[in-house]
């Protein structure tokens, strides 16, 4: 086995046995809305509350989301992403032109699943096989949205370079 896929296994076995372990713990009496709405409201009113919310907060940033978009995804792309990717790729270097080529394999992709449509999601690795639903309208008006803005942005540099 690969190590990728070993680690997402000890990450997965990690998560279910956090949530085995809460469900059979003596804390999970506690763990009803009355009790957090009432720790929440005792929290608000302690000096150190707001602080408290901040790391909450920044600890769930930290923890929650790289969990859910790489080990639930479990290597998966989702495709509204990639024109989000491409405009980032355009602030970052400036060159809209090859932020355009991030969006061109998916000229392909329209033949693919869905005819003329953008899938939910892509394998993480090569070839990128579509997956989920065929026709995911998010993923398409990013897709679409990005290249609109792109060309726009060629156009203008174009323009202004002559």
């Amino acid at each position: 086995m690969q190590r990728r896929t070993l680690i997402k296994i000890a990450v997965l076995l990690l998560l279910a046995g956090a949530v085995i372990a809460i469900w059979f713990s003596p804390l999970r009496a506690y763990l009803t809305r009355e009790h957090i709405r009432a720790f929440v409201e005792h929290l608000r009113g302690l000096w150190y509350g707001p602080l408290a919310f901040i790391a909450v907060f920044a600890l769930g940033c930290v923890l929650a989301l790289p969990a859910s978009v790489f080990v639930i995804a479990a290597g998966f792309i989702w495709g509204w992403l990639l024109g989000h990717w491409a405009l980032a790729s355009h602030r970052v270097h400036g060159d809209p032109a090859a932020a355009q080529r991030w969006l061109e394999p998916i000229a392909d992709h329209l033949l693919d699943a869905g005819l003329g449509q953008v899938s939910e999601i892509f394998d993480g690795d090569p070839p990128h096989r579509p997956g989920g639903c065929p026709a995911q309208a998010w993923s398409v008006a990013c897709t679409l949205e990005a290249w609109w803005r792109l060309e726009h942005a060629r156009r203008r540099s174009a323009t202004a370079s002559r």
